[in-house]
């Protein structure tokens, strides 16, 4: 059994028993594949934090980005005010564009977005949601996403309120037609983020002819969220596939 497979299989059943971080579950979701290489994204993700936490302190008694937020701090709690900072700061600060209108799944993991400053491309929703999730947990904010069969949203329980947060758009913190916007929309914990990524991983795979690879990243979709019907339904596609063209 080699190493990548160990570490998959060890976070997968950490999760499951709520031992291991999210963070580290996207990472090894996105390709990380020894304890080396989830360390060293964990000090890029460290270094965003970092720079976040000091843009945050810098800016937020002044008046400038509370016009630029266009709140005033003592209206919303502590929780808000940091989750919209962060929202501002990643699509202002950190925001990259640079894909074409046609989506790439191959830019839909956390490394990416790590590695590329990349941050709500209209498109690719999990790898937005992904960076926000870890910068967000990491600044004590309480998150839960809204997912269907195309699309994440990340939910901050905020003051017994829920705040729709879209990633993909600038207007998109606190965006109140987002609860409504899609039909048959799941709710469900970040967890779901690692099952989307497996899913996603999945389907990368399968474009590419590894369909024993597709299979095994889609059970470890369903065997993190149990509900997930997007990833049974692909599940049961690709055997088709395979079956239809008596694939070995």
């Amino acid at each position: 059994m080699t190493d990548d497979i160990n570490i998959e299989r060890i976070v997968i059943d950490k999760l499951k028993s709520g031992e291991d971080s999210i963070e580290r579950g996207l990472l090894v979701a996105s390709g990380c594949e020894t304890e080396e290489q989830i360390d060293n994204y964990t000090a890029k993700i460290d270094e965003l934090d970092k720079d976040f936490k000091k843009w945050y302190a810098i800016k937020s008694n002044s008046y400038t980005l509370r016009t630029y937020m266009k709140i005033k701090q003592k209206s919303f709690s502590e929780d808000y005010q940091i989750a919209k900072a962060l929202f501002k700061y990643l699509w202002k600060i950190k925001s990259k564009t640079f894909f074409s209108k046609k989506t790439d799944k191959s830019h839909s993991l956390l490394t990416d977005a790590i590695d590329l400053n990349l941050f709500g491309h209209k498109e690719i929703c999990l790898s937005s949601s992904s960076l926000y999730a870890s910068l967000g947990l990491r600044n004590n904010l309480s998150l839960s996403i809204l997912y269907h069969d195309s699309h994440i949203l990340l939910v901050l329980d905020d003051d017994k309120k829920k705040i729709a947060i879209e990633t993909t758009a600038s207007f998109g913190f606190d965006y109140k037609r987002s609860f409504s916007l899609y039909k048959n929309i799941y709710s469900g914990n970040l967890i779901h983020l690692i099952a989307a990524t497996f899913n996603t991983r999945a389907d990368i795979k399968a474009m590419k002819e590894d369909f024993n690879g597709a299979r095994e990243d889609l059970n470890k979709a369903t065997e993190l969220n149990p509900k997930y019907k997007e990833a049974f339904r692909n599940i049961n596609i690709l055997e088709d596939y395979i079956l239809k063209n008596n694939i070995k």
